[in-house]
This record gives C-alpha cells, sequence and structure tokens, in this order.
C-alpha cells in the first residue's frame, strides 16, 4: 500500500517513502512548500479517477 501527501488546492502529491531519506527531505519540502494548503496523507489508490469529472492530481516535483 502506498501512502502519498496530498495537496488539494494544488491538486499536487508527493509519495511517501518512510526508509528514505532523501524523500524525507523532499517530503518535508513539499510540507513547507503547501504549509498555508489543505494537506493530508491518503493511500494513492484514492486519487485515481472514477469518473471522467474527479479531479486528476499529479506528482510534485
Amino acid at each position: 500500500m502506498v501512502r502519498v501527501c496530498v495537496c488539494f488546492k494544488c491538486k499536487t502529491y508527493h509519495v511517501i517513502h518512510t526508509h528514505n531519506f532523501v524523500s524525507n527531505k523532499e517530503l518535508e519540502s513539499f510540507r513547507h512548500k503547501h504549509k498555508l494548503h489543505t494537506i493530508q496523507i491518503v493511500n494513492i489508490n484514492e486519487l485515481k479517477p472514477k469518473n471522467k469529472f474527479d479531479t486528476i492530481y499529479i506528482e510534485a516535483d
């Protein structure tokens, strides 16, 4: 099960790798960039559009 941190305002997400130091630093950077936005940790399968009207999320750089 892959977990991601999602910014609902920017429609972007960052994949969480708990045992990777570089990924943890990138996650801190993602949270800092989006600190005034609504963010949440969810499963990646919850972000997949179920119909053509659902929001599409983009993986953050």
